[in-house]
């Protein structure tokens, strides 16, 4: 489950809807219950080489052993034992939707609507919440080598 959530980008309701037969593509089709947007996400190479070796237990992705699509609070449990296990108490699983948008922003020519375009945020405000450090880190990057760069070529003080 964390690898579709980070992978994806998505909220825990929409990951857990996932159906096998909204593949196409080397992506997923997802229809968001929060917005009722419906976007595109491509897989990483990682998701998909995990998909790739997943059974298909049922119609969702993510399905209990008999097959049947897995409840939000059997979900949350189950992660939450995990959290508890690797003392990770402080991040929940939300927390894996901003991490995929934080890694998204912090890749070179990466804008705010690349992130939408995953997170499928129709506003850049709450999709700059989402992305606002690593946004930063990566401005900040970018201004401190083109100060660098500026000082070795000998037009700076």
């Amino acid at each position: 489950m964390p690898p579709m959530l980070l992978g994806t980008g998505q909220r825990i309701g929409d990951v857990l809807k996932m159906r096998w037969d909204d593949i196409e593509d080397g992506g997923i089709w997802v229809r968001q219950q929060k917005t009722g947007a419906g976007i595109f996400v491509p897989f990483t190479d990682g998701l998909d080489a995990i998909l790739e070796q997943t059974p298909r237990q049922g119609d969702t992705i993510i399905a209990q052993p008999n097959g049947r699509p897995c409840s939000y609070s059997f979900a949350h449990k189950l992660v939450t034992e995990v959290r508890v296990k690797i003392d990770a108490m402080a991040w929940d699983i939300h927390a894996l939707r901003h991490s995929a948008a934080a890694e998204i922003a912090s890749l070179p020519g990466m804008s705010i609507e690349h992130v939408m375009a995953i997170t499928g945020h129709s506003s850049e405000q709450m999709a700059r919440h989402y992305s606002r450090k690593a946004d930063m880190r990566e401005k900040a990057r970018e201004a401190q080598n083109a100060r660098r760069t500026k000082r070795e070529s000998g037009n700076a003080c």
